[in-house]
């Protein structure tokens, strides 16, 4: 091969400039790698083989095309060129970043270049610096989320810049965007792909939008962009938004604001003011009061006159008759309010107890001034929103502020328009990831916190939703799985995404996975949505049997065939109503039943309806029924009917319900077979029900509390009265009670027929074998929480049904496994067992109630001790004061203090003979509280003479003067 010719520019410079890997990266493209591993051509001999002029149109075209990604750029043209920036490649041309415009054709290198984006700090803090293109990739840990971009890709900010227009100043910068290595999807609600400005805008946590357009895509308008390889693009337009302020703000926190990039100094300050006006808001009882006087009237009165017009009164205080249960003499009424109109018909709200009375009564007679000398931490607002928060409704400070008058203003929510502006150029190719953007005029206000969610975030949070399960989740469960901990690489999501601190956006997450699953809704017509959905599974599977839904008499009939064929070998069926179950009216009716042969209580089935009236009841037991018969395919027997099947049926003791199953018996009876010829409803109903004895015994212990013990210990013998007899003299003496509730008690189960028979086995046409040998508690007080504790509770009623689906399947295949394998889920739970632990459990419970009751009796004993005492205090006080009025003496003996009279009884007097004198005795010896130390002196001393001796003479002291 000849030797390439001579170049203007030495190869030895080319090839520093451009790189050594990127003259090795020509090499392996240019030669076969057969010829490359010959080792001819290398870098250290290029200066021998390299042909500069097909070199540099290699790297010109790599330049132009995604792969320039690589290369540094030179910097924007300045109105003072910076220092020169050492780089060997240009990018395609452009026009200047205010002006900019894609182009059709190359410009001289003298134009100005399109900048590229820069990971380096130093690179982004240095005014003019060349940036870099970066490409983000998803599976890049290393690399920054999109929604880091505008803090890789700005301008270096312009903080507290003088006021200028933009017009005035060259105020914009360009660069472009490579996601071509991001791998993720993105489209919008309805799978289509997005733009690349759509993509941007979605990121941002600036809000773009107002005047401007998304662009068209008709690709005979598009425009060709020479930077992204001549593709057609579609040019968006749009201006920041700007934010929304309290009228009441402090001007200072905004004012020459100016910012290319987002500035988490900035945003920390704003945030941190705001706080500062938060904790003001509750930190002086004058503020608190004015904000209840602030919210009492941004509170319309709700009353809807005559005419259809919406009550315009305003709120006023109004006085008491006497002070409520909150120690308030006065409430908030309307001004609208007329002495005709009907009681609480307008507005009538309460002061809260942490307000004071009088502040709010004075500044509502003072139409909303303080009059009287009050503490109030008032200062200016620093309330400042996102306008998709900010621009919607009434647009009303949440904040308080009071005037330098100390008069209450309402604060509002005024518009603070942003000239910055974005040009974005993005293929009209969707699949093409690239893009131009162009951003004109910094934003006069700081960055807001990141409330808008990112993509990252959004697709870990959707995917720890999928992991725990839409289906009754809420926020803390899918936050404490442990899923959703491995998912966030153990961290909160909000450590991972800021925005995901916010239950709100969470529950919207939760709520679209729940539509998405569901979505002809969670309500009747997602059930009815699910029954055909389940009409495809094997018969055994299936789990809906029925959905009516008309006449305010909604039904959903749901069991498992295997589960519900248990009733055909139990004794008794047991049935009640759970209400924590399902959000709102629905109300879920437990079916239960004991299975002896493996020793475990299942629910058979569950029927969910919206009231508990007769009518209701009159379709949910032959549904029951019916339906068991349907899908096991054999008829559920009664034995007073047929002579086998169940032998009682135990409820609750609700009238309807029961009631209504005398009905469906009547219909089910066969007098030639049974031998029963009742036609009343009431009247057959001692031949099956038992009403369950826990619910009556909650009864009675709801009488006690107003009921004497010795009248209620006969109230609950009625249990086992034995004779007619006793049972209509026990119906005539709670007749006669003093006690209402106890009168009105058999008022109401005098009307029922069945009610004692169904409680009291001698008055039951259930035979005796099986009265003993079904029970009479209703398994379902423990079935309810267990239910509850798997499946959640206050879900919807689809989310009901989808939850307690999954437990009976979880249910029968364990029985399935017993079967199998012979291992019982409790060996240790046959009848004497069971019997014995229950025995173990009501001594436990006797043993606390004694205890209870000695430590009772003795707080009863101590607090008569404490009474007699007090008694016994007080008769001596009496005593005490007569004592001293007789006697004139009103004060005893202060310790320390010498008495001045002794006791006749006192040692001293003890010695004395009939004849002795007392008064001598009592006579005071001369210096009493002097010893004699020694012949020269004396010294203080409590010092007594015997008794037996005479009082010494006087002495003379002198001029001695003893200091005590």
């Amino acid at each position: 091969m000849s030797s390439p010719p001579t170049p203007a520019v030495p190869v030895s410079r080319i090839v520093a400039a451009v790189g050594h890997d990127r003259l090795r990266q020509y090499i392996s493209q240019i030669f076969p790698a057969e010829i490359v591993a010959i080792g001819y051509y290398t870098v250290e001999n290029a200066e021998s083989w390299l042909e500069v002029d097909k070199f540099m149109r290699w790297v010109g075209h790599q330049a132009q095309g995604s792969a320039a990604a690589a290369f540094p750029a030179t910097p924007l043209p300045q109105a003072t060129p910076p220092a020169p920036i050492a780089s060997s490649s240009r990018l395609p041309p452009s026009s200047p970043p205010a002006e900019f415009s894609p182009l059709q054709t190359p410009m001289p290198p003298a134009a100005s270049r399109l900048p590229n984006i820069s990971t380096g700090d130093a690179a982004r803090d240095a005014p003019g610096t060349a940036r870099a293109v970066i490409s983000i990739d998803s599976d890049d840990e290393e690399l920054p989320p999109l929604s880091k971009l505008s803090a890789l890709v700005s301008k270096p900010k312009r903080k507290r810049a003088p006021a200028e227009t933009l017009q005035d100043r060259d105020s914009g910068f360009v660069y472009r965007l490579d996601l071509t290595g991001d791998t993720r999807e993105w489209t919008d609600s309805s799978e289509k792909p997005l733009s690349m400005a759509a993509i941007i805008k979605l990121e941002d946590q600036d809000s773009w939008g107002g005047r401007g357009s998304g662009g068209t895509t008709n690709v005979k308008k598009a425009t060709k962009v020479v930077a992204l390889d001549d593709v057609l693009c579609q040019l968006a337009t749009h201006d920041c938004q700007g934010v929304y302020i309290c009228d009441q703000i402090d001007d200072t926190l905004l004012d020459g604001h100016e910012r290319y990039e987002p500035d988490e100094d900035d945003m920390r300050e704003l945030f941190e003011a705001e706080r500062d006006v938060n904790v003001r808001e509750t930190s002086s009882v004058g503020m608190r009061a004015a904000a209840f006087y602030a919210r009492m009237h941004r509170i319309p009165c709700h009353i809807v006159k005559a005419d259809g017009t919406p009550c315009d009164g305003l709120p006023v205080y109004r006085s008491l008759t006497k002070m409520n249960l909150d120690g308030k003499y006065g409430f908030i009424g309307c001004q609208g309010y007329r002495r005709s109109d009907a009681k609480r018909s307008h507005r009538l709200e309460n002061i809260p107890r942490d307000v004071k009375e009088d502040l709010v009564k004075e500044l509502f007679a003072n139409n909303g001034e303080f009059k009287s000398e009050v503490h109030l931490d008032a200062a200016a607002c620093a309330r400042v929103s996102h306008p998709r928060n900010g621009g919607k409704g009434d647009r009303v400070c949440p904040y308080t502020h009071v005037d330098e008058n100390n008069r209450v203003v309402q604060g509002k929510l005024i518009h603070r328009p942003c000239g910055a502006k974005i040009r974005i150029y993005s293929p009209l190719d969707r699949t093409d990831r690239r893009a131009i953007v162009s951003v004109l005029g910094p934003h006069n206000h700081p960055k807001f916190p990141s409330t808008k969610v990112t993509r990252k975030g959004k697709d870990k949070y959707m995917e720890s939703i999928s992991n725990a399960g839409a289906t009754g989740l809420t926020v803390v469960k899918c936050d404490s799985a442990p899923g959703t901990q491995r998912i966030f690489n153990g961290q909160t999501p909000a450590a991972v995404d800021p925005a995901l601190a916010n239950a709100r956006v969470k529950r919207n997450f939760i709520k679209k996975a729940k539509m998405l699953a569901c979505p002809h809704g969670l309500q009747i017509e997602g059930v009815m949505h699910r029954r055909l959905q389940m009409l495809s599974l094997p018969h055994e599977k299936q789990y809906i049997w029925h959905v009516s839904s008309g006449n305010n008499l909604d039904l959903v009939i749901t069991m498992l065939p295997f589960l519900a064929g248990r009733i055909h070998v139990a004794k008794a069926s047991l049935h009640d109503n759970t209400y924590a179950r399902i959000h709102g009216a629905w109300k879920e009716w437990e079916v239960v039943v004991w299975d002896d042969r493996y020793n475990c209580r299942l629910t058979i089935g569950r029927i969910y309806s919206q009231h508990e009236k007769y009518e209701t009841f009159m379709k949910m037991w032959p549904g029951l029924f019916e339906t068991i018969e349907k899908i096991t395919k054999a008829e559920v027997k009664f034995k007073f009917i047929d002579g086998e099947g169940l032998r009682t049926v135990l409820v609750d003791g609700n009238k309807p319900q029961a009631n209504a199953l005398g009905a469906y018996m009547v219909t089910r009876n066969r007098p030639q077979l049974s031998g029963v010829f009742e036609t009343e409803p009431k009247r057959i109903l001692p031949n099956v029900l038992r009403t369950c004895t826990f619910h009556v015994e909650r009864k009675f212990t709801d009488m006690a509390k107003v009921v004497p013990d010795e009248p209620m210990a006969r109230i609950r013998r009625c249990l086992y009265i034995k004779t007619q007899q006793e049972l209509e003299e026990f119906i005539e003496w709670c007749k006669n009670s003093e006690y209402k509730v106890v009168r009105d008690w058999i008022a109401d189960k005098e009307s029922i027929p069945w009610f004692f028979p169904s409680i009291n086995r001698h008055f039951s046409k259930i035979p005796e074998e099986d009265w003993y040998l079904t029970p009479g508690d209703n398994l379902n007080e423990s079935a309810h929480p267990y239910t509850n504790k798997h499946t959640g509770t206050n879900l919807s009623l689809l989310e009901a049904i989808d939850s307690a689906y999954k437990l009976d399947c979880e249910v029968e295949a364990k029985l399935c496994q017993i079967i199998a394998s012979g291992v019982l889920m409790n060996h240790r739970n046959t009848k004497p067992e069971r019997d014995s632990n229950n025995a173990r459990r009501r001594e436990s419970h006797r043993k606390q109630a004694a205890d209870r009751f000695e430590a009772r009796t003795e707080l009863q004993e101590l607090d008569d001790a404490i009474q007699r005492s007090a008694a016994e205090t007080k008769q001596l006080r009496e005593q005490k004061k007569a004592l001293q009025s007789t006697s004139g003496v009103k004060k005893t003996k202060r310790k320390g203090e010498q008495a001045k009279e002794n006791d006749p009884d006192s040692d001293e007097l003890a010695g004395l003979d009939d004849t002795d004198s007392v008064a001598d005795a009592e006579a005071p010896a001369p210096f009493p509280q002097l010893r004699m130390v020694d012949d020269e002196g004396f010294a203080p001393n409590d010092f007594r003479l015997d008794s037996d001796l005479e009082p010494p003479v006087s002495a003379d002291f002198g001029d001695f003067n003893p200091e005590f």
